[in-house]
């Protein structure tokens, strides 16, 4: 079984899923979703939120896909 995370790190909220794959078949699918306002937040709180995502999901990853939204590079720059 191979386990891929996505996660889509946004502005407001942050997803994860995971697609579970068995000989080219997928086998299931979590998700798990955290309001977070970046902005408000701060980026020093982000690792918490995604550990937190992670328990939810309660995987090992195979392969891991991350996007972010370019609204975040004010925060980061």
């Amino acid at each position: 079984m191979v386990n891929i995370l996505g996660l889509d790190i946004g502005g407001a909220n942050i997803k994860a899923a995971v697609l579970k794959v068995k000989d080219n078949h997928v086998k299931g699918l979590k998700t798990a979703t955290e309001y977070f306002p970046i902005w408000k937040m701060g980026k020093k709180k982000l690792p918490i939120i995604l550990k937190k995502l992670l328990l939810k999901l309660g995987e090992n990853f195979s392969f891991v896909g991350v996007t972010m939204t370019a609204e975040l590079s004010d925060v980061y720059f």
